[in-house]
């Protein structure tokens, strides 16, 4: 955890939350400046039931945001004692079929004779 300590970090998320809204972990990490690991620590700590039964936040949906290379739903969090939305299944086949579009579209222009073509199409000499 951050040298801060647990019970410190947990109030700044809070506080966090709170003025700002619904946040993922990400933009919780960004807005104070700790890693991803310690915000999505704390925030899940907060998303737990607690000895008299409440959460103190919940997952309100799913986002589809690129950090780094990986695509894949990332949980926004609200303050407030709800039922967590459920996380999405994912869909093999439209995840296939991204990944053969992509690799055609990367095969095209890899040939000289795909480059030369496109040359003689463009009215090239």
């Amino acid at each position: 955890m951050t040298p801060l300590g647990h019970g410190v970090m947990i109030k700044r998320v809070i506080a966090t939350l709170e003025e700002f809204g619904e946040l993922s972990g990400a933009e919780v990490a960004e807005i104070l400046d700790v890693t991803r690991f310690d915000a999505h620590a704390a925030l899940s700590k907060l998303k737990r039931r607690t000895n008299d039964g409440l959460k103190k936040a919940h997952i309100v949906r799913y986002v589809y945001d690129n950090e780094g290379d990986r695509r894949y739903p990332r949980p926004v969090y609200r303050l407030g004692d709800d039922t967590c939305r459920a996380k999405p299944k994912s869909n093999a086949k439209a995840i296939a079929k991204k990944y053969r579009d992509s690799k055609k579209r990367r095969m095209q222009g890899t040939t000289v004779f795909n480059l030369a073509s496109r040359l003689i199409d463009c009215g090239a000499r």
